[in-house]
């Protein structure tokens, strides 16, 4: 079906009639039966309320008493190819909503125990403690108040990596290694840029370590990719004018050397309302932490000073270098978006629900996960857009 014919099937079936969808977007799966539980899968996912286990989705299925072995079997072990159903889903993505943005979101997904594949000890910000999780890394098409997943990768640990038995028994790929998570997000980048050249938009990634904003900029720098990256008030910087020649931390530059900027009227919202401040310069950034090296890009810092002593700030650092405040803070709306959204596909899609342990069985969990949410997603868009 043509993404034309998909948006008619969005404007005009029941919610929870998958079909055309399916056929778009799984249309890569060789075999009928496997297009046929990709359909029972995601039907399961849109209506079944509670856990998304295969035992529990089961009851969406005319037959459930053997649905649930089947679906599982698809899930786990049934060779299909992930990549080409998710470069569908953002083809139908692009196709019906005006995309702004590609946003990068990561889901922390706790596990129990240790054989899962990509299971590792890491901090999770979110509830302040170290905790047994897997990571998994996220690229989202964002439009508005829409931001919708369209590929990921897991993140994989240097015990992983490592480790020969723990990935033959998971099937993790040779080429699957150990990476900061913005190598991960480059990566999900640069195939969704070769599949789709003439899509591009903005990078916007939350904030990764200050010894890795340098390297995530100078490599989208060099695919042409502008970005906007939320950085932490120490990031090291070094303003391109002004006497300081050596790295200061972003907020000290912005403190110094900071042009004050009027808060856009847009996003001032009541008239009584404290309105941040909003101070700006252009930097270099230092290629090595705190070395004096510096990459040859030139960005743009912006800084959103909470109003009243002690108010939380923001920092964060573009390649648009010539934008202003509304088209900044219009990218950094769709952060908080794709935050929104990994939080709903973990409450009501079952993205922390895969019970298996195998690398491919992950990814076949996280499309159909994402096809499901950017179903739901895309029939709200298509009534909000309906004439009253």
């Amino acid at each position: 079906m043509p993404v034309q014919g998909v948006k008619e099937c969005l404007r005009l079936v029941p919610e929870v009639s998958v079909g055309g969808f399916v056929e778009e977007v799984f249309k890569s799966l060789p075999r009928v039966d496997q297009r046929r539980w990709a359909a029972a899968y995601l039907r399961g996912l849109l209506v079944v309320p509670g856990r998304k286990v295969p035992r529990h989705l089961a009851v969406a299925v005319a037959d459930p008493r053997t649905a649930g072995h089947s679906l599982r079997r698809f899930v786990n072990s049934s060779p299909w190819d992930w990549g080409a159903p998710r470069e569908a889903l953002a083809g139908v993505v692009a196709g019906v909503l005006p995309v702004q943005a590609w946003t990068i979101g990561a889901a922390v997904i706790p596990k129990r125990g240790s054989h899962s594949v990509g299971v590792h000890r890491r901090f999770d910000a979110e509830v302040g403690r170290v905790r047994n999780c897997q990571v998994g890394v996220g690229l989202f098409l964002a439009s508005g108040a829409w931001s919708l997943p369209v590929d990921w990768q897991i993140a994989i640990d240097g015990v992983w990596s490592g480790d020969a038995e723990r990935r033959r028994r998971c099937r993790v790929p040779q080429g699957v290694v150990e990476q900061p998570l913005w190598g991960y997000a480059l990566e999900l980048v640069d195939r969704l840029a070769a599949a789709r050249p003439a899509d591009r938009a903005p990078v916007v990634a939350g904030v990764c370590d200050p010894a890795d904003v340098a390297q995530l900029a100078a490599a989208l720098t060099r695919r042409g990719m502008d970005f906007l990256v939320e950085v932490c008030a120490g990031q090291p910087v070094v303003p391109l004018s002004g006497p300081d020649s050596r790295p200061l931390g972003a907020e000290q530059c912005l403190r110094r050397h900071g042009r004050r900027y009027p808060w856009p009227a847009a996003a001032s919202g009541r008239a009584s309302a404290p309105r941040p401040a909003l101070r700006s310069a252009l930097v270099r950034l230092p290629s090595g932490g705190r070395q004096v090296a510096l990459d040859r890009g030139v960005y743009r810092l912006w800084w959103q000073q909470g109003p009243g002593e002690g108010a939380a700030s923001r920092v964060w650092c573009t390649s648009l270098t010539g934008a202003g405040p509304d088209e900044c803070l219009s990218l950094l709306g769709h952060l908080s978006s794709t935050r929104a959204a990994v939080r709903r596909l973990g409450e009501d899609f079952g993205l922390r629900d895969f019970e298996g342990r195998s690398y491919p069985g992950w990814h076949h969990h996280m499309t159909l996960v994402s096809a499901a949410y950017a179903y739901r997603c895309l029939v709200g868009a298509a009534r909000c857009a309906e004439p009253a």
